[in-house]
This record gives structure tokens, sequence and C-alpha cells, in this order.
């Protein structure tokens, strides 16, 4: 306000562009696979980490759901008017599970992915990098 003689102007965020995400093999190779099951934030949270997201857009947990949902592995089931997801018997089988938790706005199913569920979402990245830019169908 000082340099502007007291008046207020507001001040334009310019956003540039931000590419597509993308995880190059050696930052692939850095992903915290924990032996402690995750929850899909937790372990999106520690992808997106290893990118600048300045320059480079972020990998939506929504890209990973789809997929997932894609695949077989989760199904969406309507519960109380909402839409939630759960494994499937073949999510199951990769090492997803869920478990009922109450939170500070009730209860909730939480889905949990062990390790060998982090390994196949992490072997599985170009798919689901393709729906998180926009380039694949999601069904």
């Amino acid at each position: 306000m000082i340099e502007n003689n007291g008046e207020i102007i507001k001040q334009v965020r310019r956003r540039t562009k931000l590419q597509p995400f993308m995880l190059p093999d050696d930052l692939r190779n850095q992903i915290e696979i924990t032996e402690t099951p995750a929850m899909i934030t937790q372990f999106t949270g520690r992808i997106n980490g290893l990118i600048d997201d300045n320059i480079m857009r972020k990998l939506k947990v929504t890209a990973l759901t789809t997929w997932l949902v894609n695949n077989g592995l989760l199904c969406v089931e309507i519960i109380n008017d909402k839409k939630r997801k759960k494994p499937t018997k073949s999510g199951e089988k990769k090492g997803i599970s869920s478990e009922e938790r109450v939170g500070r706005y009730g209860d909730y199913l939480a889905v949990l992915y062990s390790e060998s569920a982090q390994r196949h979402i992490v072997d599985n990245l170009g798919q689901i990098k393709a729906i998180s830019n926009g380039k694949a169908i999601e069904q």
C-alpha cells in the first residue's frame, strides 16, 4: 500500500500452465511402499511428494480409484445416498482391504492398500497417469 500511495491494488496471480503429471523411472523407484497398509490419499501423497508441483500437475486420487474400479479391484456402492468404494474379491486378492472406522463426521469405510497393492499401483502408473491427465476414457 505504501508503494501505491495508499491505494489497494488487487494482485493478479499469473499461473503458468502446468505440465501433465509424469514420473520418470528414477523417481518411480523412489516411491515409498510400506509394509503397513496405507489409505489411498496417503499413498498418492507419497507419489506427489516426488514431483515439483509448481511446474507439474499432481496425480489425482480419483485417477487411482477410477483405474481400480475400471480394472475390477474396487466397486462402487450407494450407502446412505453416497457413493462409496470398496474392494472386490479380485481387489482383496491383490491386497486391498477395508475396515469400519469412526471419524469426526461419523462412521466410514476405510479402504487400505497393502504392500502388494501399493506395488501393483506403481506397476500400472502409466495407465493411471493417462486417466489423471485426462487422456484415457473413464468408465
